[in-house]
């Protein structure tokens, strides 16, 4: 695996991407997704909608300052989907769904498709638990390529480096 597969795939999730809360329905509690991240519609800490995670994205458009802002954010957040991902954390998937809209939405052109390309891999990842064995249509040499130009693209015109993110896919 390449490390800019999962860097490019880093910032859905970990332990700490939802708060517990006291409910107000009948059940104990309730998962709360809020976003480590900002950019020009939303600002870290932010609480997602789990009914419309990705409509902050409607009001966002190509912003390198809003995409190196993200990515900078989330490496520093130490945000990773592989960590602790399961499918009974219902704040990880809203919270993957509000950041994959966002980063697509905010991508310059240059790595715009790659995102396309990894955003719908790393919600089916999370939908399924981690289980890279759910992804089987996923041609993973057009990820790890699409990741690669992420990483490099961001390393280049955002000063990131977005290797010390841990691993994702396979090899």
């Amino acid at each position: 695996m390449t490390a800019s597969v999962a860097a490019s795939l880093a910032g859905c999730g970990s332990s700490d991407h939802g708060k517990k809360t006291p409910a107000r329905s009948s059940s104990p509690s309730t998962f709360v997704a809020t976003r480590w991240w900002s950019n020009a519609a939303v600002t870290a800490g932010s609480t997602i909608d789990p009914a419309n995670p990705d409509s902050a994205a409607k009001d966002l458009h190509p912003s390198q300052t809003d995409y190196c802002t993200m990515l900078k954010q989330t490496v520093a957040a130490g945000k990773s989907i592989l960590p602790d991902i399961t499918s009974a954390d219902p704040a990880l998937l809203t919270s993957a769904k509000a950041f994959v809209a966002e980063i697509e939405k905010v991508a310059p052109p240059s790595v715009t498709s790659q995102w396309q390309l990894i955003g719908p891999a790393v919600l089916s990842l999370v939908k399924s638990g981690g289980d890279t064995s759910a992804l089987p249509t996923v041609d993973l040499g057009a990820l790890t390529k699409a990741a690669d130009a992420i990483g490099a693209d961001s390393l280049a015109n955002c000063g990131v480096d977005l290797s010390s993110v841990t691993g994702l896919l396979p090899k």
